[in-house]
């Protein structure tokens, strides 16, 4: 049985989904087997998504961001920032570029990888994050 922070997942996909008001919008997620938090959005993340502080304009990462609640709730509720959610999982990162159409979010971008993923082209070398979220399990 793998655990939900290796890369990949062999446990069948589960998929469900789950509603949530975050920042004053409410948002939809698929989630699934596998993955952190599953049957529901955990208290740590509601707090971080509703307790960060983001400005208009500002570049956000959303580390280890699951199926991405917290990255699509700061883009949704900051439509002119820029926010990249990452996760080591595979299936994670799979149901956050998911969850980021199902949201009609247009300010998100989601990958699979580590932390050095992001920064392995030259253009994302410079890149600098105005914000860093990450909920650690």
């Amino acid at each position: 049985m793998t655990h939900y922070y290796e890369k990949k997942q062999t446990s069948e996909l589960r998929k469900e989904k789950i509603h949530a008001n975050i920042l004053g919008n409410s948002l939809e997620f698929f989630t699934g087997s596998g993955v952190f938090s599953k049957s529901g959005i955990d208290k740590g993340s509601m707090l971080l998504a509703n307790s960060a502080i983001i400005k208009e304009n500002w570049k956000v990462l959303d580390l280890g961001c699951g199926y991405g609640v917290i990255g699509i709730a700061i883009a949704k509720a900051f439509p002119s920032s820029n926010v990249l959610l990452i996760d080591i999982n595979k299936r994670a990162a799979s149901l956050a570029k998911k969850n980021i159409e199902l949201n009609n979010v247009v300010n998100a971008t989601a990958m699979q990888g580590d932390i050095f993923e992001i920064f392995k082209t030259k253009e994302s070398a410079d890149t600098i994050f105005n914000t860093i979220l990450l909920n650690p399990p």
